[in-house]
């Protein structure tokens, strides 16, 4: 039951932020499209209580078994999609040729996670603002030097 409802979740994720987000254009857009559509996907979503793979994430971390590689997999599939977003933007000629991918994905979803930590748990008033100021800084830090 508990695999059940990581697999729904990660269904609703993939419905609310990575489909949406695949309309808008090839590269830096679409980039920006999935951080935009992750930052407030549980509230389009209805899930007041947050994020279910980031609870399920800190509940099961060292909890061996089948509910952890349920969450584990989400995640190791949630890094292949960003990666490949951030490779397509590479090809676009949006960011730099020699940028570290797996690097600006850790990045971008530290940002994520500090922002759903500080919305909820500490209640920041300031905490979309201060995520989006931290994913531009992020992307000017990784765009083609003019």
């Amino acid at each position: 039951m508990q695999v059940a409802a990581i697999e729904a979740a990660a269904a609703r994720f993939t419905q609310t932020v990575f489909i949406p987000a695949l309309k808008a254009r090839r590269g830096l857009p679409r980039l920006r499209a999935l951080f935009d559509h992750w930052l407030d996907w549980t509230k389009r979503s209805g899930l007041a209580h947050g994020c279910p793979m980031q609870a399920a994430a800190v509940e099961f971390d060292d909890r061996p078994g089948p509910v952890r590689n349920a969450v584990i997999e989400h995640f190791a599939r949630l890094e292949r999609e960003l990666v490949r977003a951030v490779e397509l933007a590479i090809g676009e000629g949006h960011l730099r040729t020699d940028l570290d991918t797996g690097q600006f994905v850790f990045d971008m979803m530290g940002v994520i996670f500090a922002y759903y930590h500080n919305a909820r748990l500490i209640k920041g008033g300031k905490a979309e603002s201060r995520a989006r100021i931290a994913f531009e800084r992020l992307i000017a830090a990784a765009v083609p030097v003019a």
